[in-house]
């Protein structure tokens, strides 16, 4: 079992290599899910070890993400010669087939949560490469309008984001 872990561990670090940006934790189940090497349950046990080494790092700014650390890629290129040319297929084509809506998803960020005073505050946030391009926090009577305007936002915040610069220059 140790020698499974061992793989998956690996597999996660290279995954983490390969992207120019953070994963959440959805992202690398996914990728390990739904290419069939293991279960959900496996996926953030590995995931919480790799984190307790000091393999990875974890951020929480907005959802909980990872990247690879130095002692990670230190580690992943003393092991490399375990990722089986498979698993450097599996990679390749995870990023080339989601790899810019992955990027786009982990740049946005939408969220509510109720005020004291009533009402919910709504915070949308647009970033790249970690700089934040826009974050706006927006104030709104009801759950329903708060969970609206979340929703759309992943649809329509390159048309808000062009709206607000036309109105604002």
């Amino acid at each position: 079992m140790a020698e499974v872990d061992l793989i998956y561990k690996i597999t996660i670090l290279n995954l983490l290599a390969k992207a120019d940006y953070p994963l959440t934790a959805q992202q690398i189940t996914d990728f390990l899910v739904d290419n069939k090497y293991t279960d959900y349950f496996t996926v953030h046990k590995n995931l919480g070890e790799l984190l307790a080494d000091n393999m990875i790092e974890s951020s929480t700014s907005d959802a909980e993400s990872y990247t690879i650390s130095p002692e990670g890629a230190n580690t992943l290129h003393l092991l490399s010669d375990r990722i089986t040319p498979a698993i450097e297929e599996d990679t390749k084509q995870y990023f080339k087939n989601r790899g810019m809506n992955m990027k786009r998803d982990n740049s946005l960020y939408a969220t509510y949560d109720g005020v004291i005073t009533g009402g919910y505050e709504v915070r949308l946030r647009m970033s790249e490469d970690e700089r934040n391009i826009m974050d706006l926090a927006l104030h709104v009577i009801s759950r329903d309008q708060a969970e609206a305007i979340c929703m759309n936002w992943r649809v329509k915040y390159d048309e808000v984001y062009e709206l607000l610069m036309d109105k604002l220059m």
